[in-house]
């Protein structure tokens, strides 16, 4: 993986959601507000079952409200020697833009 940043328009373009997984490091509160369907949760106690199964998913897709928070979680993916991993930039705020119909803001 060249870069550990996906643009929101590449993610859509290369998204399969039969080998790729979209993990979701926002906080259940704002899950509810912006939600999207496509992402698993990820969060402190399920880090280590996400990296066992990093195996399984040609790619990973972090995603968090800005980017910020997914970036650090795809260096912590790194840090445990998992390489095919990508934090979405601008988070679900600049992904949502995207969707039809487009997610909530907050």
């Amino acid at each position: 993986m060249s870069s550990i940043e996906i643009t929101p328009q590449d993610f859509l373009k290369q998204y399969d959601p039969k080998n790729h997984i979209v993990l979701d490091v926002r906080q259940d509160w704002e899950i509810k507000i912006a939600f999207y369907d496509k992402a698993q949760i990820l969060n402190a106690h399920n880090f280590d079952s996400w990296i066992q199964a990093s195996q399984d998913y040609s790619r990973i897709f972090i995603l968090c409200h800005h980017g910020v928070r997914s970036l650090h979680a795809a260096k912590m993916f790194q840090d445990h020697k998992v390489t095919h991993v990508q934090s979405i930039q601008g988070g679900i705020d600049a992904l949502g833009d995207l969707l039809e119909p487009p997610l909530a803001k907050y």
